[in-house]
C-alpha cells in the first residue's frame, strides 16, 4: 500500500520532454490473506507536462490537477508461480491529455538452485536468479 505517488515520464514520440505527477491518497485492502492480496488506491495530485516541440504562440507546458487511481491484485497460483496485475489511470484536464492508463500483467516464477558453500560457510539464497522477458503495446 502507498499514501503517496511520484512519478517522472519522458517519451519523445508523443511531444512529452517530461511530465511530473504527484499526489497523495488513501488506499484499501479488499483482501489480504496469505497467498491472495488486493488493494486499491485513490487521491488527488498534480501534472506538470513541458513538451518537447510547439508551434509559436503556443505554450510549451500544461499543468492540471488530477486524480489517481491504482489497482493491485497478486495471488500465488502454486508456491513457486505468482500472478500479479497493477493497473492505473490518472485522469487530467484536455491539455495534459485528459487521461493515461498503465497496466502491468506479471507472472513470476521463482526458481530453486542448490548454490555452492562459500570459503567461510555461508550458503547463499537458492533463488538468487532471475529472468526478465518484456513485452510492449502500443495503440
Amino acid at each position: 500500500m502507498r499514501p503517496a505517488l511520484f512519478e517522472v515520464y519522458h517519451d519523445p514520440l508523443a511531444n512529452i520532454a517530461y511530465r511530473i505527477t504527484a499526489g497523495a491518497g488513501v488506499g484499501y485492502y479488499v483482501f489480504d490473506q496469505t497467498g491472495l492480496e488486493w488493494t486499491l488506491f485513490v487521491g488527488p495530485g498534480y501534472q506538470y507536462t513541458r513538451f518537447a516541440n510547439v508551434e509559436t504562440n503556443e505554450s510549451g507546458y500544461a499543468d492540471t490537477p488530477a486524480g489517481v487511481l491504482n489497482s493491485k491484485f497478486k495471488a500465488d497460483i502454486t508456491d513457486r508461480l505468482t500472478f500479479i496485475q497493477n493497473w492505473q489511470s490518472i485522469l487530467t484536464d484536455h491539455a495534459s491529455g485528459q487521461y493515461t492508463h498503465h497496466a502491468i500483467t506479471t507472472l513470476e516464477f521463482e526458481i530453486k538452485q542448490c548454490p555452492q558453500t562459500k570459503a567461510n560457510g555461508d550458503i547463499p539464497e537458492k533463488s538468487d536468479l532471475y529472468l526478465n522477458v518484456g513485452w510492449g503495446v502500443r495503440f
